[in-house]
């Protein structure tokens, strides 16, 4: 295979890695567009600026494509907490997206003006409902259930249904 159908062929939205895995090493990071942002990071390297490493102890490593762009952040904090936890040393800045689950009260005026608990994931630039529940119980069941903010799950009750249909 040519170097341009190889360098064509690089994926958009998607998490990678520059690792030295005997020294314990990472540059992670992700990108809209993974040829444009490697490009950017070896010109910084050879100009001496930049990511100050030895790129013959580093390779490159591909980790994750996410076809939905609005994912790409959650599941860099994926990746983050996996090498996190293996004790790698980060040698970018990046650091991961703080997403919470929040919940507030509403009205639902389709409904006769009836209380509604939302649940919604949310950080400093976006919020997303992920739950609507009309009951507290299932509503802190749906929450302390979540697991791992590294992806968009929704509530699979009739009421975040009707919301996510538009009825």
């Amino acid at each position: 295979m040519n170097l341009v159908t190889i360098l064509s062929s690089m994926p958009k939205n998607s998490i990678y890695a520059l690792i030295n895995e005997q020294g314990k090493e990472i540059y992670l990071t992700y990108a809209y567009d993974v040829l444009l942002n490697i490009t950017r990071l070896i010109s910084e390297i050879r100009a001496g600026f930049g990511l100050p490493i030895d790129p013959t102890q580093f390779n490159y490593k591909l980790l994750e494509t996410v076809s939905d762009r609005s994912l790409l952040k959650l599941r860099f904090n994926y990746w983050y907490d996996n090498y996190n936890a293996l004790g790698y040393k980060f040698l970018n800045k990046r650091k991961p997206v703080n997403y919470k689950l929040l919940s507030s009260i509403g009205i639902d005026f389709r409904n006769g003006a009836k209380k509604l608990l939302y649940v919604k994931l949310k950080n400093r630039s976006n919020e997303v409902i992920v739950g609507v529940f009309d009951n507290i119980e299932h509503c802190n069941d749906f929450i302390e259930n979540y697991g791992g903010i590294y992806s968009i799950k929704y509530a699979d009750n009739k009421l975040t249904e009707e919301l996510l249909n538009g009825n």
